[in-house]
This record gives C-alpha cells, sequence and structure tokens, in this order.
C-alpha cells in the first residue's frame, strides 16, 4: 500500500499490530483495542522521529482500517495529529460484519447462534465490547479531516456494502474508489489504487472550521 509512497518523498512506518507478526501473543480485537496500537506508533514517532513526522497520514486495510479509523478520531494528541487516511477493505459495523460472515459459513440455526452468541462471548475474553465497535461512527468523528475508503465489488472478505456504508458515514471531505472487479487482496495489491492514494495525501486538506 506504501509503494507509491516512498518514491514520492513520503516516510512510511509499518508495524505488527498485537497478537500478529513478530508482536507477542495476544487475543484479537477486530481493530477495537489496536487502536491502541496505532495511538502507539503515531507516539513513537513524533518522540524519536520529530523532523520527518511534522504530518502525519495513515493507511490501512481490513483490520488495520478499523484500527487507524478508532485511533484517528481519538481525542488524544496522537489521535489528532493524523491528517488523513486511506482505507482499504473497510468495514462499517462489526456486528453486521459477522452475521454475514457466519451466515455464509453455517448452516440455520448455528449461523444465528454464532452471530448473537459469538461476539458477546470474544468481548468477554478479550475485555471489551466488540458488538458496539463500528468505524462507521468514527469516520464520521474524523470529519472535518479527509478520507478516501477504496473497496472492491468482489470482495470475499468484506462485503462491498460495508464499504459503501463506511463512506456514507463519513462527512466530506471524503473521496472514494471502487474496484468493481476486485476482490480484497486484489484491492490492496491494486497499482492504480496505490497511485489514489499517493494523489490523495498529496492534495489532502481538512475542511475549514469556522
Amino acid at each position: 500500500m506504501a509503494k507509491r509512497l516512498i518514491p514520492a518523498g513520503y516516510n512510511a512506518l509499518a508495524f505488527d499490530f498485537r497478537g500478529t507478526g513478530a508482536s507477542g501473543p495476544s487475543l484479537i480485537s477486530f481493530g477495537d483495542l489496536e487502536r491502541r496500537d496505532v495511538l502507539g506508533a503515531v507516539r513513537w514517532l513524533r518522540e524519536h522521529h520529530p523532523d520527518q513526522s511534522q504530518q502525519i497520514v495513515g493507511v490501512g486495510s481490513s483490520t488495520g482500517a478499523a484500527a487507524l479509523l478508532a485511533a484517528a478520531a481519538d481525542q488524544s494528541d496522537e489521535g489528532r495529529a493524523i491528517q488523513a487516511v486511506a482505507v482499504y477493505g473497510g468495514f462499517a459495523d462489526l456486528s453486521t460484519l459477522a452475521r454475514v460472515a457466519s451466515h455464509g459459513a453455517f448452516l440455520p440455526p448455528a449461523d444465528w447462534l454464532v452471530a448473537r452468541i459469538g461476539l458477546p462471548i470474544a468481548s468477554m475474553q478479550i475485555g471489551t465490547n466488540l458488538s458496539k465497535f463500528r468505524p462507521a461512527t468514527y469516520a464520521n468523528e474524523f470529519w472535518p479531516r479527509p478520507i478516501l475508503v477504496i473497496h472492491g465489488g468482489r470482495d470475499e472478505v468484506v462485503p462491498f456494502e460495508q464499504g459503501q456504508s463506511l463512506f456514507d458515514a463519513a462527512t466530506f471531505p471524503r473521496e472514494r474508489l471502487w474496484l468493481p472487479m476486485s476482490g480484497h487482496k486484489q484491492t490492496i495489491d491494486d497499482e492504480n489504487a496505490a497511485e489514489t492514494v499517493r494523489e490523495f495525501f498529496d492534495s489532502a486538506q481538512s475542511m475549514p472550521v469556522i
């Protein structure tokens, strides 16, 4: 996702969320608690690379998109430091996504049970209410900063309707890029999408607030 940004002069920081990659074992929360990892990354950048982080923008996909939006809407200094975001394959509402996923993976009545019991059980284990985790709310609260929503029409992980709902929840300045023939990974790897992200960040400006 950063392949067009670095040659264009952007500094890039990529990191592993809790429980992923080289990070220690941890339960994942689909972006809810991972927002703290994003805020921690911003704090680290500003402390250790102040000259290179005068302007901070964020790019995330799927769970990373949800975590980025939640972090960017945070009222901390780190949250407010994120000046623009571009999200690939993001979901608008975790409860709705869980219902759609369970319906596709299980036959009735198991799909009903998984959708309505799975998230509450996971919430108790993780220590946060996943049923109320709605990245669409954070997309709206990100105003007046600009947001770019990118989604594939054939996304098999996060249905396109979730991307549409995410975009609809955002307030101007907002932009979108729909890739009708692309699946989840194809969207992330798309060269035109990467170029659109670069152009978006080059011109991104917050909405003047009077």
